[in-house]
């Protein structure tokens, strides 16, 4: 198979405890150019070399993450644990903290699901962290207006070789 990228072994950083490794094209797709650098992988399992799957900027993918098909995933973006995303994903920074949306909402290191940061009360969220009520007064009704355009539901998708 001709991949589509290649792992930079030279260019890596140390992230929550894993090792992340920057790619780089090896061909032209989609609107990637043959040689443009992407964001950060822990293996070839978290990005599949086929289809126009993308991670770019300083974007984090690991543990058993998975993307796929048309995903395009940029900006400060952290994707872990289980998942598997296969559309876009989108990226709000704050004065704070970075917001990722995608199947869960993701607030700096806290993602839980649409239903879930409806429904935290004052004190659940003042828990997160110190400086998480005021945060959260402030940008709620914006992430929430956003979630809904922006989310997704998980969609079934099956890893290649699978």
């Amino acid at each position: 198979m001709n991949k589509k990228y290649e792992i930079l072994e030279e260019s890596k950083i140390d992230f929550r405890g894993r090792r992340l490794f920057r790619i780089r094209a090896t061909k032209s797709f989609d609107n990637v150019k043959e040689g443009d650098i992407g964001g950060y992988l822990e293996n070839e399992k978290n990005l599949n070399q086929v289809g126009n799957a993308w991670i770019s900027g300083n974007a984090k993918i690991s543990g058993n993450a998975w993307i796929g098909g048309n995903a395009k995933i940029s900006g400060d973006a952290e994707i872990s644990g289980n998942e598997i995303i296969d559309r876009k994903i989108a990226c709000l920074n704050t004065e704070i903290w970075t917001i990722t949306f995608g199947n869960k909402i993701q607030i700096g290191c806290k993602r839980y699901s649409i239903e879930q940061w409806t429904n935290f009360t004052d004190e659940e969220i003042a828990m997160m962290d110190i400086r998480a009520l005021n945060w959260w007064k402030k940008w709620k009704d914006i992430v929430l207006s956003i979630a809904k355009i922006a989310c997704f539901e998980p969609v079934e998708t099956k890893k290649e070789g699978e």
